[in-house]
């Protein structure tokens, strides 16, 4: 099965301060599997630098740099991404009620139109954002909502 995921910041972040655990996983798991893609967009690879950045000056340089190195690797290689750029947001962001977390939605719905997307695996420690992702509404637009662990159990999926 083919997935593109779509990682909230907090996701970028656990891959990097977590030495092992359902973040590392993920990224190593998508990474390996030339089938799965990530959903990107500019503002959420910025949050990813910033987070990143923010836990690396706590930590230090050296933490995690193979994992930091992996990530944007990652989201550098148009082979594994589908990068969007919403220019308005779409109907699905009211949904969300964080409204720090709408731009999400935009990315979420934009990939599923992209070519070779059969959905978007919109992965989140945060309950009600994830809640708000398995809507009816977003569930027809073929977005999902899971956590860190469901997530490595979709990503391990073999391709079909």
């Amino acid at each position: 099965m083919r997935h593109t995921f779509l990682l909230d910041e907090n996701v970028a972040v656990r891959g990097v301060v977590q030495e092992s655990g359902p973040a590392q996983t993920l990224w190593r798991t998508i990474a390996k599997n030339c089938h799965h893609k990530l959903a990107i967009g500019p503002i959420l690879y910025g949050n990813y630098q910033q987070k990143i950045q923010e836990v690396r000056r706590r930590t230090g340089p050296d933490s995690a740099a193979s994992m930091v190195a992996l990530i944007f690797q990652l989201l550098t290689n148009a082979d594994k991404t589908v990068w969007v750029a919403p220019e308005n947001p779409s109907q699905l962001a009211r949904f969300v009620r964080h409204t720090s977390d709408r731009y999400l939605a935009d990315i979420a719905h934009l990939a599923t139109l992209e070519r070779n997307s059969k959905d978007c695996v919109f992965v989140t420690t945060d309950r009600q954002t994830r809640a708000d992702f398995n809507r009816t509404e977003m569930q027809e637009a073929r977005i999902q909502g899971v956590s860190l662990e469901q997530a490595v159990i979709l990503a391990n999926e073999a391709a079909d």
